[in-house]
């Protein structure tokens, strides 16, 4: 990814998911909320490190796409959007935007809406793994 004006992200929401760490550009979601089993059947960041899935914190875009996350933190000060290396480029569906170091960790960056669908395309944890 080349440095643009995209490289500079407005503020990010720190989540995790068991104990991975992934970051979305705050001016992706719209709207937070509190998700629990047998809420809106949206997909759940778990998924992709093969974790059951458990309560947590909904994350949706403006599109309606949506992402639960176990716990999340609102970084409101401007954050430099790191480059992807070529070889993680496409990697989660093509959803991953770069990095970010926020709290002396290195934390992925991905578009709300492409993890969204990368994440309903996974089995659900336990199927066949």
């Amino acid at each position: 990814m080349a440095a643009d004006a995209d490289s500079k992200l407005g503020g990010v929401v720190l989540c995790r998911a068991g104990g991975h760490r992934l970051a979305f550009p705050a001016s992706q979601v719209a709207v937070i909320e509190v998700w629990s089993e047998g809420g809106r059947p949206i997909p759940n960041a778990r998924e992709a490190y093969a974790l059951p899935t458990q309560p947590g914190r909904l994350l949706l875009s403006d599109t309606g796409d949506g992402v639960v996350v176990d716990t999340l933190e609102v970084a409101t000060e401007s954050a430099d959007l790191l480059p992807s290396p070529r070889v993680l480029v496409g990697g989660a569906g093509g959803s991953l935007r770069g990095f970010l170091s926020a709290r002396d960790q290195l934390w992925p960056v991905l578009q709300l809406a492409d993890f969204s669908l990368y994440l309903a395309g996974l089995e659900p944890s336990g199927a066949g793994r």
